[in-house]
C-alpha cells in the first residue's frame, strides 16, 4: 500500500515538473507565430538568434554565474540583432515583441527542462520533449479552437489553392513538422 501511494506521489510530482516547461513551450511557439505573421520571417529569426543572450541573463537571475568571457561573447549578438532590427524594412513592434516573448518562453522552457532532467534521472531529454509537446498540445488546442476555429475550413481551402494540389500542401506540412520536431529533439538531446 505504501509503495503504491509513494509511486502515485512520485508520478504526480513528475507530472507537475513538466507543466511549467510545457506552458513556456506553448508561449514561445505562439509568440513566434505571431511574430512571423507581423514581420519578415528573416527578421523574426534574427531576433530569435539572441536566445543565448536571454539564456545567460535569465540563468543569472536564477543564481547561475558566468565568467566575463561569456558576457563578452554575447555582445556581438546584441549588436548584430540591434543593427538588423534598426535596418529592417518590415519592422513593427508587434513582430518585435512576438520574437522577444518567444525567446523568453523558450529560454524559460529550457531552464526548467534542465532542472527537470536533473531531478528525474530516469527521464531523458527526448522523452521529456515528447511529454512537453503533448501537454503543450492540450494547452494550445482549446485556445486555437476558440480564437481561430471558425477560420480553419476557409484557411485550409486557401492554403490548398495557394500551392495547387492537396498532396503538395500535405507534403510541406509534413516536412515542416518533421524538421521542427528534429530541431527541438536535437536541442533536448543536447540539454540531456
Amino acid at each position: 500500500m505504501f509503495s503504491h501511494s509513494h509511486s502515485r506521489t512520485f508520478h504526480a510530482r513528475k507530472s507537475r515538473t513538466v507543466l511549467g516547461p510545457a506552458l513556456f513551450h506553448t508561449i514561445g511557439h505562439i509568440s513566434a507565430c505571431v511574430s512571423f505573421s507581423k514581420v519578415a520571417v528573416s527578421f523574426t529569426h534574427v531576433i530569435k538568434s539572441a536566445e543565448p543572450v536571454f539564456s545567460v541573463v535569465f540563468s543569472s537571475f536564477l543564481g547561475e554565474t558566468y565568467p566575463i568571457q561569456v558576457w563578452l561573447s554575447i555582445l556581438p549578438i546584441v549588436m548584430g540583432c540591434s543593427l538588423a532590427a534598426v535596418t529592417e524594412v518590415t519592422f513593427n513592434l508587434q513582430g518585435l515583441w512576438g520574437a522577444l516573448i518567444s525567446n523568453v518562453g523558450f529560454v524559460l522552457r529550457n531552464i526548467y527542462s534542465k532542472q527537470s532532467l536533473q531531478s528525474f534521472k530516469e527521464v531523458d531529454g527526448l522523452n521529456l520533449y515528447g511529454c512537453i509537446s503533448i501537454i503543450s498540445l492540450f494547452y494550445l488546442f482549446p485556445v486555437a479552437v476558440l480564437v481561430e476555429g471558425s477560420q480553419w475550413v476557409q484557411g485550409y481551402h486557401r492554403a490548398i489553392a495557394s500551392v495547387g494540389e492537396p498532396s503538395t500542401f500535405y507534403f510541406w506540412v509534413l516536412l515542416s513538422g518533421v524538421f521542427y520536431h528534429l530541431y527541438n529533439q536535437s536541442s533536448y538531446q543536447a540539454l540531456d
